[in-house]
């Protein structure tokens, strides 16, 4: 595990146990995604393709509900 530059949700300081979703992105150039017991690590390049998926895939969730 990395050194934390950036904490882009969630707090480990506040959550130690990642009982709330997490997500950090560290010096190693990893992306941690905690939730509870989980831990997905992504590069930062698949970390962006991961995002603008979910950010699509909420958008068109979003367009079928109206």
């Amino acid at each position: 595990m990395g050194h934390i530059i950036k904490k882009i949700v969630g707090d480990f300081d506040n959550d130690p146990y990642y009982d709330k979703l997490t997500v950090e992105d560290n010096e190693n150039g990893q992306i941690h995604i905690h939730a509870k017991n989980i831990r997905l690590d992504m590069y930062r390049p698949e970390y962006n393709v991961f995002y603008r998926a979910l950010k699509e895939a909420y958008k068109n969730l979003n367009e079928q509900r109206q």
